[in-house]
């Protein structure tokens, strides 16, 4: 600014700048309590313990998760034109909580690309690898399987080209990238650390799913329950017949009062009490009665969500000729682009896999990774990056307004400072805030 003979602008009013970082941590306004208390404030850290204060608050995590999910392709049902609904809520979840927590950005990815791979995965990192199970389904009748499997395959590509590299690899699927130093065949080593992978389903345990989840488990529950009572209604009308009148009396007065109604007219619950007090000992009637119990008092239950793992039979990569999975050509081996840096691997012996890939993403000899996030988190706290266009740092996109802030701004996210270990989400976030920049009134000096 002293270069071209500038001068800052002003600080933002107290009401301004609590509303923004409000909004900017959060995601919500502060209160009118909360505005007051801050405009007579005349501590001079009380902006720092606001921050703090914003850092620390769970919305924390649904605000930046919810940037995240946009970035990610997050949708709750499967697209195409049946667009069937999904369960991915627990990887949404997931996010929020690795955001509260404030977890290591470089754990972040690797658990996101290939947490089924660490050693010993823990069901929480196996559900991270929901990342890349948001893209399209296509679940209609009659179509290729493969087809569609291999369109999910170069989603996944691209999709972790752009959001962790910030480069236009996708336009090197049927040819040459024709501005930036990216073939083809490059393209497709890229594919074929995301073509070794099956997709399954996961229970979770200890999650409530939603109430809309909750209720069609139950009526499917019902379903079986009614289903399991045809077998067992002889047993229980003939523990009925052998009852003397003592052992009838004996009985408690709402399973007197199920006994005295007609079966017909039995409600699900009258026979029930009927079925336990007849001690029914049929296995498949009790994984039924035990289930429909458990959704009705919320126990043991469990949410299905969608993951990667590898597959046990490899698949043979090769280029597609003119991006056209119809045509197969030369075979071709997992590996990055040229133009970045090498990829070292922890099997010799074997090709690299995706863990290999996702710590070299976040290596510290790769430039990218960390540029991109600091980029993407300037554009969100001020409107446009230092980089406008965030999707493509190539050669088509555009240069940095303010390299050296951008250079600067990631080689402290990655390496950390004096009071932050290195990959910190929350520390980035401090730093950038209460700067003077931030805090500047939006006016003109």
């Amino acid at each position: 600014m002293e270069k071209v003979n500038l001068r800052p602008a002003s600080e933002a009013s107290p009401a301004t700048l609590l509303r923004r970082v409000h909004l900017d941590l959060s995601g919500l306004p502060p209160s009118p309590r909360e505005q007051r208390q801050y405009e007579n404030e005349t501590a001079p850290d009380a902006y720092d313990r606001v921050v703090d204060r914003l850092l620390a608050s769970p919305h924390f995590g649904e605000r930046w998760a919810r940037w995240w999910l946009d970035v990610a392709r997050y949708a709750d049902s499967s697209g195409y034109s049946s667009d069937e609904p999904r369960s991915l809520w627990p990887w949404r979840d997931w996010v929020i909580h690795a955001f509260n927590v404030d977890q290591p950005y470089d754990a972040f990815v690797t658990e996101q690309l290939a947490g089924d791979l660490l050693p010993n995965p823990s069901i929480d990192q196996r559900v991270a690898t929901g990342f890349h199970r948001n893209t399209q389904i296509n679940q209609e009748g009659g179509i290729d399987k493969e087809q569609f499997r291999i369109e999910s395959v170069l989603d996944r590509v691209n999709t972790t080209g752009t959001v962790f590299l910030g480069l236009t690899i996708g336009c090197a699927q049927c040819h040459d990238h024709k501005f930036d130093p990216l073939s083809q065949r490059e393209y497709f080593q890229f594919y074929a650390f995301f073509n070794q992978q099956d997709e399954p389903g996961l229970e979770v345990p200890g999650l409530i799913p939603p109430a809309a989840e909750l209720k069609v488990r139950r009526k499917l529950a019902e379903t079986e329950w009614d289903q399991g009572w045809t077998n067992v209604s002889p047993m229980v009308s003939a523990w009925v017949a052998s009852l003397t009148p003592p052992a009838l009396q004996a009985l408690p007065p709402e399973v007197r009062t199920a006994i005295a109604t007609e079966p017909k007219q039995q409600s699900r619950l009258q026979r029930r009490r009927l079925a336990a007090a007849a001690g029914i000992d049929d296995p498949s009637f009790r994984q039924r009665e035990q289930r429909l119990s458990d959704l009705e008092n919320h126990r043991n239950l469990s949410a299905p969500t969608l993951v990667l793992v590898e597959s046990p039979s490899p698949r043979t990569n090769v280029i597609f000729i003119k991006g056209d999975f119809t045509r197969p050509g030369p075979v071709v081996s997992a590996a990055v682009p040229a133009i970045l840096p090498r990829l070292t691997h922890r099997h010799q012996d074997k090709s690299p896999d995706r863990l290999d890939l996702a710590r070299w993403l976040v290596t510290p000899v790769n430039p990218l990774t960390a540029r991109v996030l600091v980029n993407r988190v300037w554009q969100q706290l001020f409107g446009r990056g230092l980089v406008e266009t965030e999707n493509d740092f190539g050669s088509q996109g555009s240069p940095p307004t303010h390299p050296e802030l951008l250079d600067w701004l990631a080689s402290t996210f990655r390496s950390g400072g004096p009071s932050s270990p290195p990959w910190r989400f929350k520390a980035l976030l401090r730093l950038i805030v209460t700067s003077a920049t931030y805090q500047t009134s939006e006016k003109p000096g």
